[in-house]
């Protein structure tokens, strides 16, 4: 479930007692990874926060569109567990494009 897309400095963010069934996971920091349960190519990192209500996930909109989520739409998402035995990195790459002089018509 979403809550509203808040800014989350590129984390989602959950309610401390929903994050604690993923103590366990927790990476330095207290955050974890989490996925779209149907499966994704979009891994979110996952942090706690007080003021998201239980059972909702908080995403910004760059998450939101990454994962084709709309505010208030029911989602279920799992724990992300990288593939075992093999070399593996999680990437975040953010690109700008602006044009800087208008098109000329030929």
């Amino acid at each position: 479930i979403l809550a509203s897309g808040a800014s989350c400095s590129g984390l989602a963010a959950a309610h401390p007692d929903s994050c604690a069934v993923w103590a366990p996971f927790l990476l330095p920091g207290g955050a974890c990874h989490a996925e779209l349960a149907s499966g994704s190519d979009c891994v979110a990192g996952v942090r706690a926060d007080a003021a998201v209500p239980l059972g909702c996930l908080s995403l910004d909109a760059a998450l939101q569109h990454s994962l084709h989520a709309a505010t208030g739409e029911c989602l279920d998402f799992r724990l992300f567990t990288p593939p075992q035995h093999q070399p593996f990195a999680l990437t975040d790459l953010e690109v700008e494009v602006r044009l800087l002089s208008p098109p000329h018509d030929c």
